[in-house]
């Protein structure tokens, strides 16, 4: 099993920026944490998926179908993820096997699985649009609740930027934000990171992949995906007129504030630069950029 590995220098780095040694020592372990997983489970390894982030994701052979392994040196981080996909069943995929305490699941794998950002590429931006809000109205019909996730007021990264970015529109940002994240009875439990790689086609329905899970204000659901893909949006003049037509499409489709959505966009982009540049020591330009057009609109 061990020669199946080569882990990319990227996917090492994200794992020593987030977990640091111990995330070092679970990529050495990893090898033989699979073998085992492998004869507890019986199912075939297959292979990595492409651009693992900051968990091991792979492909693997199970009771004759593909399904998808997930596995993270943060245990605390799979459980929270398993518990949030279970409360959230009817847009989600099934999962299989569960040994969260050990940071390990084993789910099915999404099929035909193109995710919600090949609308985008091929200029369907406004139907990508429409189906994110079928997908928040779904996820918010759902009585989920669960006191296990961080509430959104927890989040108090912004404050990194400042020094690094434009003081008013991080004065702006850590305003806006306090403001909407007062605790409430109406809060719910988030996706947290709801945009369009996360939402794959199943079917003639999309699931739901990949939550971050948190506690809050119903309308920062919208939020991320207002900013995303950033590897597909154009960073030239156009970006601003997607922007706009993506909050006009929102005010129409939701029931939210339009102001509050607008402002939680822009929040939530903001904090978003401030976890990169944490972890990078860099502000990304690509958000910045958007982040300003954003915050035009509020």
């Amino acid at each position: 099993m061990k020669s199946l590995f080569y882990f990319p220098t990227e996917f090492k780095d994200r794992i020593f920026e987030v977990h640091k040694e111990n995330g070092l020592k679970w990529l050495d372990q990893l090898p033989g944490l699979m073998s085992e997983f492998e004869r507890r489970w019986d199912f075939r390894f297959i292979s990595p998926v492409k651009n693992l982030s900051y968990g091991f994701v792979a492909e693997v052979e199970y009771q004759n179908r593909t399904a998808i392994l997930k596995m993270n040196p943060d245990a605390g981080i799979i459980t929270k993820e398993t518990h949030w996909l279970n409360g959230f069943s009817k847009v989600t995929p099934k999962i299989f096997a569960d040994a969260s305490a050990e940071g390990v699941f084993l789910m099915e794998k999404i099929e035909p699985g193109f995710t919600l950002k090949t609308l985008v590429q091929n200029n369907e931006d406004e139907k990508a649009t429409r189906i994110v809000c079928d997908m928040v109205k779904a996820l918010q019909s759902t009585p989920y609740k669960s006191d296990e996730f961080p509430h959104l007021s927890e989040m108090k990264h912004i404050s990194l930027l400042h020094g690094h970015y434009d003081k008013d529109l991080v004065e702006k940002a850590e305003s806006l934000y306090t403001d909407l994240t007062h605790k409430s009875s109406s809060d719910v439990v988030l996706h947290g990171d709801l945009h369009h790689d996360n939402i794959l086609s199943c079917g003639n329905s999309w699931k739901v992949i990949d939550p971050h899970g948190y506690i809050g204000d119903p309308v920062f659901e919208i939020s991320p995906f207002m900013y995303n893909p950033l590897d597909v949006l154009p960073s030239a003049e156009n970006l601003e007129s997607i922007l706009r037509r993506r909050t006009e499409i929102l005010a129409e489709e939701m029931s939210f504030d339009p102001y509050r959505m607008r402002a939680g966009a822009f929040c939530m982009m903001m904090l978003s630069m401030a976890w990169t540049y944490e972890g990078t020591g860099k502000v990304p330009l690509f958000e910045a950029r958007a982040a300003r057009i954003l915050s035009a609109l509020v």
